[in-house]
């Protein structure tokens, strides 16, 4: 009954919600100018601020995508089980990311050196793996504790010089205390932000300022940050 309740209700904001944008007295991603084809993905590349929304009640996530306040295209997921996510420019997906299956090929981020956890592998539209991420542990404490930072792959495996490491050195919890962009010196470049906008309709808006790290973390990096961002969301603020 209360679930039922708290739908109607969403229902009832959202309406709502549109009757203020219809009014003129809200703001949404068509406040931002809307680039198409190359120039949206190069844009979004090269992009130093984006900004990027989600529903934790929504079964997929979706979203326009704001980089350096323009709109630059769309992320969607796809699926239930195999999940995968991908960015569209003008209604046209040209790539996606999907969890790792470790098959043969991708023995190449099967480290020895460091222990791993989930890895998302890029690809093209045709299947081409692009790079991979992946949640690695690259530091030890003094006590030898160990904790993952999430780093950022080539196709061999070798990784580029930024990871993402979460400010909340106990629980690795990225949703309430966000995240830093660092360079492997272990020098803060950018931040990651999660903010929960809406306690009821559990919308949210994950923000990134990569700083130094923009020139070298592809468009592929910052959707694979995202998806990352949605599920610690999701992890953080279960559905009641």
């Amino acid at each position: 009954m209360l679930k039922a309740w708290k739908k109607s209700m969403k229902m009832l904001l959202t309406v709502t919600g549109l009757l203020i944008w219809i009014s003129g007295c809200g703001s949404s991603s068509n406040d931002f100018p809307k680039l198409g084809g190359q120039e949206a993905i190069s844009a979004f590349a090269d992009s130093k601020s984006i900004q990027i929304t989600g529903d934790i009640d929504d079964v997929n996530t979706f979203s326009d995508v704001i980089a350096d306040e323009n709109n630059v295209g769309e992320v969607r997921e796809h699926g239930i089980i195999n999940n995968r996510i991908a960015y569209s420019v003008d209604g046209e997906e040209r790539f996606y990311i999907a969890f790792c299956d470790f098959d043969e090929e991708d023995e190449v981020v099967k480290t020895k050196n460091y222990p791993w956890s989930t890895t998302y592998t890029y690809y093209d539209m045709d299947g081409k793996r692009l790079g991979y991420a992946q949640d690695r542990v690259l530091f030890k404490g003094d006590d030898e504790d160990e904790w993952y930072v999430m780093v950022f792959m080539d196709t061999e495996g070798n990784m580029k010089n930024y990871y993402i490491e979460p400010y909340d050195d106990w629980g690795h919890d990225w949703a309430k205390s966000g995240a830093g962009v660092f360079n492997m010196d272990r020098e803060k470049v950018g931040e990651i932000s999660l903010e929960l906008t809406n306690n009821f309709t559990h919308s949210f808006s994950i923000g990134m300022e990569l700083g130094d790290a923009a020139e070298e973390l592809s468009e592929l990096d910052r959707v694979a940050i995202y998806w990352r961002c949605v599920s610690e969301m999701n992890k953080s603020y279960e559905r009641e």
